[in-house]
């Protein structure tokens, strides 16, 4: 059988990314073009009869252009990805102009490719440990809530192969998608998105559960071949993400009932004072927190010494951070036009959904809006006066935000106003990590 080449598109954009139609293609010598597959990328199996000599799977969404390897020698296949033996300098050669593909050559009986799966990779010295892997740092992205974190990501995928890994302390929460402004399932589609919609809202999580699950995914990216973008807003998670877990002994329910009935009886000031007074620094990162404060003190008073004060187990990997601060007026604008925004895409519906088991939803009850848009489900409060309420407070939530991310990273790489603004920004900001990944890995 003559010179065949396989044209897959796993992730539903190459009709829209390459210059011309699909069909044309086969001035290129492509004998078979499968395209949109993202709806059913999940399930469907491609079961490609017969022998390639070389075939691609190709995203390189910016520039996309077809070529092919002869050099490849070997397949090694499975249902859940296609790897192949290719020379690594083609590999990285590929990687530094942004495109993403999978080989696939000759000798086997029949093709399985996963749709949504398929994804670069090597047996036994995939390019991923010749440059992922030599990454001095996973890029992080940072920025108070509607400041357009999901929007610049989105266009940064179609450059490079990336994979979110949220630091966004509600949007893991499943069920509350709307109410969290959470990437929408198209969204998804174009850039897979961990630590979304994973956790029951009556399961209580914490920093620890974060932290964890999150070196877990990126450890998972990074041995796929792909690239791992961390972004969020909840400074908390992204600062113990980056500098490790204290090691502070382990929560306590029951005393933390306790100091809980005595914020309910006396309130947050005192208490926020008590942990002002034996350490400001804690008194910050609680952003006046009811359950960060509770734990807080918790620590406080059974060992004497403050949180901070503990040492931090090392973080399994290193991070470089890019800031956006938009003004606090501009923040304001953002949420107005985000929360009615939220009511036309079905907010309400989702609320009234959710409303039978959300008196056992654990630490999802800190989730802004849920509560009071029950309360205009029950009858007990006017629509606008919740909308209202939930504006204040999402605004007050985004100017903490924009306090920490203001002094925290301190290393971080800062661009006053959105992220809309500064894409070209964030794109070069990767570009010169991809490089220097590049260079140390040659």
């Amino acid at each position: 059988m003559g010179a065949h080449l396989l044209a897959v598109d796993g992730f539903g954009q190459m009709h829209g990314a390459l210059e011309r139609p699909v069909g044309a293609l086969a001035e290129d010598g492509v004998d078979a073009v499968f395209e949109g597959l993202a709806e059913t990328c999940h399930e469907q199996l491609l079961t490609l009869e017969g022998e390639f000599e070389v075939g691609l799977i190709h995203a390189g969404h910016l520039h996309a252009q077809l070529e092919r390897v002869p050099e490849v020698e070997q397949v090694r296949l499975g249902s859940q990805r296609v790897t192949v033996d290719v020379p690594l300098d083609q590999r990285l050669d590929a990687v530094a102009h942004g495109d993403e593909f999978v080989e696939v050559c000759g000798g086997a009986e029949a093709l399985d490719v996963h749709a949504r799966e398929c994804s670069i990779g090597c047996a036994e010295e995939r390019y991923a440990a010749r440059v992922w892997d030599a990454l001095a740092c996973v890029p992080t992205v940072a920025a108070p809530t509607a400041s357009g974190k999901t929007a610049a990501v989105l266009l940064l995928a179609e450059r490079w192969p990336l994979e979110v890994v949220s630091a966004d302390a509600m949007q893991v929460y499943r069920g509350l998608a709307i109410g969290t402004a959470s990437p929408t399932l198209e969204e998804r589609r174009r850039v897979p998105h961990h630590l979304v919609g994973v956790v029951d809202p009556r399961t209580p999580y914490d920093v620890t559960s974060f932290v964890h699950s999150a070196e877990a995914a990126i450890e998972d990216v990074i041995a796929r071949g792909r690239l791992p973008l961390v972004a969020g807003g909840t400074g908390f998670y992204i600062d113990a993400l980056a500098r490790g877990l204290p090691t502070t002994p382990k929560a306590d329910r029951s005393r933390q009932a306790q100091l809980f009935e005595e914020l309910d009886r006396v309130g947050l000031e005192p208490l926020l004072r008590e942990l002002e007074a034996a350490s400001p620094v804690d008194a910050e990162r609680a952003q006046r927190n009811p359950r960060r404060l509770v734990r807080a003190l918790e620590v406080l008073r059974l060992t004497g010494t403050p949180p901070s004060a503990f040492p931090r187990r090392p973080p399994r990997f290193a991070y470089t951070f890019a800031v956006a601060l938009p003004s606090p007026e501009v923040l304001r604008e953002r949420v107005r036009a985000r929360i009615r925004g939220m009511i036309s895409a079905g907010w309400l519906d989702e609320v009234r959904e959710l409303a039978p088991d959300m008196d056992e939803w654990a630490t999802a009850r800190q989730v802004i809006g849920y509560e009071p848009l029950r309360r205009v489900l029950a009858g007990e409060l006017r629509l606008e006066d919740a909308l209202s309420g939930i504006e204040q407070a999402t605004v007050r939530y985004a100017k903490r935000q924009r306090t920490w991310f203001r002094h925290r990273p301190a290393e971080a790489t800062r661009w006053p106003g959105t992220f809309d603004e500064h894409v070209k920004d964030l794109a070069g900001w990767i570009e010169s990590l991809i490089e220097a990944a590049q260079a140390a890995s040659s």
